[in-house]
């Protein structure tokens, strides 16, 4: 479900003008030349722009044109979400509830689940809830939790519905109500604030959305990394294996020498060939 999600968050941008540079990152990113699109949206980044930091948080969570960072995406996203990005809010939401580029913290993660949710975003509505509804992060509180998947689901986000009617089995009719009035609260405040969920632009970063060559040069690395470790390990073996049976001397000890010094050299080059493909055919 959560990789789902993300998929689709991913395709969410910044309502509003793009700064200078957001526009070429963007105009990279579309053509494939992901080292441009982070160089551009770099720049932009290091200036306040907001949308361009968000893009560089995705292209350092998915790997593209840089190496692969949650640390760094993690860094990227909190300062979007600091100016008030929804999508950046839930995605750091995401990493703090994962764990991955910082410290496991739900509490944190209900933080910025919150704030993306009380613009409207359906995703962070629903992870919201389902803190409430396990006690995570914060108090477990049902009514809470049956609310945000009620206004989730009135956003088709997909398993709300279900989630709601789960933990509704656990609640009182007088509960049930509850949530239903404070669902209908939330919906007349936002009409009166009158907010509106951002458009959707060009950029898509996703690992579950990779190209062709990305892919290609992920598996062409992943394959020379795999037959790399078999020629050390076979070299290593055969060292051990011809050590044990004893009774080596002369010629036949400079061969064995010659298994363990070559061994890792050719297994270092077959790496350094996959990583080059790799750099070549997807810019990581």
């Amino acid at each position: 479900m959560r990789r789902f999600v993300l998929a689709i968050l991913f395709l969410l941008g910044v309502a509003g003008p793009a700064s200078a540079g957001v526009d070429e990152g963007d105009a990279a990113y579309d053509r494939g030349d992901y080292r441009t699109a982070a160089r551009e949206f770099e720049a932009a980044a290091q200036r306040g722009d907001a949308h361009a930091q968000f893009n560089l948080g995705l292209l350092y969570d998915g790997g593209q044109g840089v190496p692969q960072d949650n640390a760094k995406a993690a860094k990227w996203y909190r300062k979007a979400a600091d100016q008030g990005l929804a999508e950046a809010q839930v995605l750091l939401g995401f990493l703090y509830d994962g764990g991955r580029g910082v410290l496991p913290d739900y509490a944190e993660a209900a933080k910025w689940y919150r704030k993306a949710a009380d613009q409207g975003f359906a995703v962070a509505q629903f992870y919201l809830g389902l803190l409430y509804a396990k006690g995570q992060g914060v108090p477990q509180d049902y009514v809470a939790a049956h609310m945000w998947f009620n206004l989730a689901a009135a956003r088709e986000e997909q398993g709300a519905a279900k989630a709601r009617d789960a933990v509704a089995s656990f609640m009182t009719p007088a509960q049930i109500a509850e949530a239903q009035r404070l669902a209908r609260a939330w919906k007349q405040n936002m009409r009166k604030e009158n907010t509106t969920m951002p458009r959707l632009i060009p950029i898509a970063v996703s690992s579950e959305k990779l190209t062709t060559p990305v892919r290609l040069g992920r598996m062409v690395y992943w394959v020379a990394t795999a037959i790399s470790v078999v020629i050390l390990l076979r070299g290593l073996s055969d060292f051990f294996f011809e050590l044990a049976g004893g009774g080596l001397e002369g010629e036949d000890v400079k061969g064995l020498w010659a298994i363990v010094l070559v061994s890792p050299i050719i297994a270092g080059l077959v790496w350094l060939a996959g990583r080059a493909v790799r750099y070549i055919l997807s810019g990581e």
